[in-house]
């Protein structure tokens, strides 16, 4: 079957996670059966992103069938792409032969059955079909029963996750280089296994008297480099002190100068619980806020987002104003905040004239906002620092949306740990962060730093690791 034009039934899953899907199969045929398009009509109401993604999906079939209304025979996609074929012709025989049931206990149609029905009724046919879904039930029970299925693999072109989350890379080089880096600040360094604002370790051959164990600042100084363009440079700002934050270890040192150069306008910060992510941006985020920091000053304010996937994105229903609402999912920057600069706490107390923590006094100056995800949509946000919390949980497509959010002079910087995925459909490599990482490393504008130490305390570690 090598070369021969092949078939792509399509689950709803496919197409509430990528409502343009249908154009990604190239020259092959595709096929949406009825019933998908049932259960995309079911999905329609809401203000989630699946919801927003059944809309645009069930428009864009609609679209297609107004220019194309004799579609019986298929609608041509485009230039070098196959056709879109609505399919629903009767298959409760080959059901039978399968032993599949047509419907739940309570009476609702098995969408899931009645794809794995259609797919082995084509094969039967002789067509070189394919079943695509997100949903992984409905891949090993369609697998088990020899009928062909695949993930939808779109969004995973590229890097593999390993080589996505490997750590930063140790160069060895002899001693004579080593030193005119030291000297110079920078040096020639042609590589193709290297990227556009890659973080690099260098160390040099045989015994080397300095070390990051012996004095961690000053390596970070004079070893820590970043790749651009043919040169390897050193950190300018990796070492800064920002908002009371001082970098630990090597990774924290690149995060907080990707974080702090006003040259990147976006970074992803991956890590296991603990090691740093919002803590470090936040610090940097409102460092770069006051103004009396006349080196670092670049951002009106710090705009905090975060999916609140445990109500299924939306908040509304719960009781009280939307700050009370928040409160639950506020915690975790309470806690970052906490870790800070006592300063503001004092200016807090002082400007009010009565008692008021760093969170009340960042949110009241204005120079802090912290929000639902749901509340970013429509918004022109700029000279503003934008940080994500937990883009694991996000589609690709909510991640494009929020990154056109960001308007001039603006930073977005994504967080989040990728094997701490909570949202359907969503997997290691499909899952917004990696999916945005994987699309933007090498860009001029983008930097991403993978954190591995958790720096919250050795219980912490273990617990992220073994646990």
């Amino acid at each position: 079957m090598v070369g021969e034009k092949k078939v792509y039934v399509l689950d709803t899953s496919v197409l509430m996670h990528d409502p343009q899907s249908i154009y990604a199969f190239e020259d092959n045929d595709v096929v949406i059966p009825v019933e998908v398009i049932d259960e995309l009509d079911l999905q329609k109401q809401g203000k989630d992103i699946r919801n927003t993604n059944a809309r645009e999906a069930v428009r864009t079939i609609k679209a297609l069938i107004e220019k194309n209304p004799d579609f019986d025979k298929g609608i041509k996609l485009g230039p070098s792409l196959g056709n879109l074929i609505i399919e629903g012709d009767d298959v409760s025989d080959v059901m039978k032969d399968l032993k599949l049931k047509p419907e739940y206990k309570t009476g609702v149609p098995h969408t899931d059955n009645y794809l794995m029905a259609r797919v082995a009724k084509k094969r039967k046919q002789g067509s070189n079909v394919i079943l695509v879904t997100q949903d992984t039930s409905l891949y090993v029970r369609a697998r088990s029963r020899m009928i062909e299925a695949q993930d939808y693999k779109h969004d995973k072109k590229g890097a593999s996750f390993e080589q996505i989350i490997s750590s930063q890379p140790r160069l060895t080089l002899d001693e004579k280089a080593i030193l005119e880096f030291e000297k110079k600040g920078q040096m020639a360094f042609e590589s193709k296994n290297l990227f556009t604002n890659q973080f690099v370790v260098l160390e040099k051959e045989g015994k080397d008297f300095r070390s990051w164990e012996t004095n961690p600042t000053e390596y970070a100084m004079m070893r820590l480099a970043r790749y651009v363009e043919g040169r390897l440079v050193k950190l300018k700002r990796g070492h800064f002190t920002a908002f009371g934050i001082k970098p630990r270890n090597v990774e924290q040192y690149f995060a907080m100068e990707a974080l702090l150069d006003p040259e990147i306008h976006a970074v992803s910060l991956i890590g296991m619980a603990g090691t740093g992510k919002t803590l470090l941006a936040l610090a940097a985020g409102i460092e770069q806020t006051v103004e009396d920091n006349k080196e670092l000053f670049s951002y009106k304010k710090v705009c905090v987002f975060k999916p609140i996937v445990a109500v299924q994105g939306d908040i509304g229903y719960l009781p009280g104003d939307k700050e009370e609402k928040m409160a639950p999912w506020l915690m975790s920057i309470k806690d970052a905040l906490d870790a800070t600069n006592p300063q503001s706490e004092e200016k807090g107390r002082k400007k009010s004239g009565k008692e008021m923590g760093k969170y009340e006094y960042l949110t009241e100056s204005g120079l802090l906002e912290v929000d639902a995800l749901t509340h970013i949509r429509g918004r022109n946000m700029p000279e503003q620092f934008i940080i994500i919390e937990e883009a694991q949980n996000l589609t690709p497509l909510e991640v494009k949306s929020i990154v056109t959010r960001a308007a001039k002079n603006a930073k977005i910087v994504l967080t989040g740990d990728p094997y701490q995925i909570d949202t359907n459909y969503l997997d290691e490599l499909s899952n917004g962060l990696i999916y945005t990482t994987n699309r933007l490393k090498g860009q001029n504008r983008f930097a991403y730093i993978v954190l591995n130490k958790t720096e919250r305390s050795e219980l912490a570690e273990i617990a992220a690791r073994y646990l």
